[in-house]
């Protein structure tokens, strides 16, 4: 018993002496965790901050994009559409006039590119307001003995002339020409009255024309 007794006495001696140390490491623990709490909270404020700066600045490149997206379609939309027209037409068969400044009716068509040709009426109708090419090519059917002749007319004025200077000849001849929206070309037979006909060969006679720029 009195060695128990004194087992007893030793260890309370002891741990009442370790004590005093314990809670200085308690409190210096406490502290330490206070400072890492602070730590932490100054960098959940930094990494707060970064976020809305982030957004801000997306934002921000966001409205500049669309800004810069806004002034390009601007600028497209400044530039006039050019539409594609082009058209290549002929005749079926031979054919003959006998009257002067009758239209050629063109009834084969190799291409009308945006529908300004009409087989109907032998009329080329301007869709736009630009500078157009038109050419015509002409030559007598084989056997007859007869000329070519030729009007090529836009805007009711001569543009160019096919005038033959013997029988069975071919000719050919092209300008270009300001035509506004709805103004027309077309050929026509010349001099067909003084020389006893105009006459086309179907397979060497041509009206050809394309929009070369559109009126800015």
């Amino acid at each position: 018993m009195p060695f128990f007794c004194a087992f007893l006495v030793l260890g309370f001696c002891v741990t009442a002496a370790a004590l005093p140390g314990l809670k200085n490491e308690i409190r210096q623990d406490g502290a330490m965790l206070n400072e890492l709490t602070a730590l932490l909270e100054l960098q959940a404020k930094t990494i707060e901050t970064m976020e809305t700066r982030l957004v801000a600045l997306e934002t921000k490149n966001d409205q500049t994009l669309e800004r810069r997206l806004d002034a390009i379609n601007e600028s497209l939309s400044q530039i006039p559409y050019k539409p594609q027209v082009a058209f290549h037409v002929g005749i079926h068969v031979d054919t003959r006039f006998t009257r002067d400044a009758e239209r050629v009716k063109w009834n084969r068509t190799m291409l009308n590119e945006g529908s300004a040709y009409n087989p109907r009426t032998g009329l080329f109708t301007a869709p736009t307001c630009g500078l157009y090419f038109f050419s015509l090519t002409t030559r007598a059917p084989q056997g007859f003995t007869s000329y070519a002749d030729a009007e090529l007319m836009a805007n009711r004025q001569r543009l160019c002339l096919v005038d033959s200077y013997a029988r069975n000849d071919a000719g050919a001849c092209s300008g270009v020409v300001h035509l506004d929206e709805g103004e027309t070309a077309w050929v026509q037979s010349y001099q067909a009255e003084l020389q006893g006909g105009s006459n086309y060969r179907a397979t060497a006679t041509t009206f050809s024309g394309f929009l070369m720029d559109v009126d800015w």
